[in-house]
């Protein structure tokens, strides 16, 4: 390759002035130690780069040792891959990774085994993600962090009569950005009131892995029946209130919110019972559902004690009380006695919160208030 080596050759380099006549980028060879080797040559690549190919060949072993060094997970047959110098897998530990695509299912750090990721991912952002190992897995920082400190914050404040777009993008990434617990939006006159973030994050023999607020209403949604008879021999998981006298409340909650914002999520329930106590149980789909005791109270007070060998109700993942009842005690009584979804020994009970402010019981074909939770993603 000729090298041009006139007195001008500045003249010559593109984007100089003049710029370079033959439309060509001219480079100048200096040595280690700034010994000029020559100027104002020509950079020619030799490799042949076939139509379809374009690019560089590189090594995919070594591309991949690169990019978990770099912090990025590599996709593999089972699960995501990632080298971490320093990282150990324990309750509470920390990482920061990029997943080059597609929603993760496993993370495995430094082959210290395949580790289920939930919550939202976004491909291709640098996220930090903790390890979680009450529930085996890896949850994304902020949304934990994000959900636990609007968990502590009550506000109270109206949020008009519709869900907004901004409020439904906050709530769906789990920012929860200018939403707090007591909020409400008021539609149609009744009051849906946020009473938790993330509750059931994790929890099921279906995992939820949604952003979500738990909702609340002030009002009641209806009066309605547990059973036709005072039998209480399916619980709650089949009772008439559950696959039928629910609907009411069901249809009013969908024409507030819509059904695409209505989250399922998984719960359990007894549905079969021997003088009142549970003698079986099973996981179902929830949408709209009575409370239980723990949610209202912060204890099982009124859940059905197993007989001895039977141990269905332990199951139910309602481990706490909603945010908004322990910052507010004043929103759990109301003006109205309302169900709730525990069973009672003996004469065929279910449980109910008085408008005195205590927990009864009465023959479940008594009508009580339905004041049913849900939540919305």
């Amino acid at each position: 390759m000729a090298v041009y080596d006139g007195a001008a050759w500045q003249d010559r380099i593109l984007n100089a002035y003049p710029p370079a006549s033959d439309g060509e980028r001219y480079y100048k060879i200096v040595a280690v130690d700034g010994t000029v080797v020559q100027e104002a040559v020509k950079l020619q690549l030799l490799n042949t780069v076939l139509p379809g190919n374009e690019g560089t060949p590189v090594n995919a072993g070594n591309l991949n040792k690169v990019l978990a060094a770099m912090g990025t997970a590599v996709a593999g047959s089972v699960s995501y891959i990632l080298a971490m110098k320093g990282f150990s897998l324990f309750d509470g530990a920390k990482v920061r990774v990029k997943f080059p695509g597609g929603a993760p299912s496993m993370l495995n750090i430094n082959a210290a085994g395949a580790k289920p990721v939930r919550g939202s991912i976004v491909p291709n952002n640098w996220m930090e993600l903790i390890y979680d190992a009450t529930i085996d897995a890896f949850l994304p920082v902020a949304s934990q962090d994000t959900a636990a400190e609007h968990n502590k914050t009550f506000k109270g404040r109206s949020l008009g009569t519709s869900v907004t777009a901004a409020q439904w993008a906050a709530i769906s990434s789990g920012s929860f950005d200018d939403l707090y617990i007591g909020d409400y939006w008021t539609i149609n006159s009744i009051n849906y009131r946020i009473a938790a973030f993330d509750y059931y994050m994790g929890l099921g023999d279906i995992p939820c892995t949604k952003h979500h607020v738990v909702i609340v209403p002030d009002e009641s949604l209806g009066t309605a029946q547990m059973n036709s008879s005072s039998d209480n021999n399916t619980g709650y998981g089949g009772s008439a209130m559950r696959t039928t006298n629910l609907t009411a409340a069901k249809n009013t909650i969908n024409a507030a919110f819509s059904t695409a914002h209505i989250l399922k999520h998984r719960r359990f329930f007894v549905n079969a019972t021997s003088s009142g106590k549970p003698t079986a149980g099973a996981w179902f789909d929830s949408t709209v559902d009575l409370m239980d005791a723990t949610m209202l109270l912060g204890a099982g007070i009124m859940y059905p004690i197993s007989t001895y060998g039977n141990y269905d109700a332990g199951y139910h993942v309602e481990k706490e009380q909603l945010p908004l009842f322990a910052l507010r005690p004043e929103f759990i009584k109301r003006t109205y006695s309302f169900w709730i979804a525990d069973t009672l020994d003996g004469a065929g009970s279910f449980a109910y919160f008085s408008y005195f402010g205590s927990l009864a019981y009465v023959g479940a074909n008594g009508h009580n208030h339905v004041r049913p939770a849900f939540c919305l993603s």
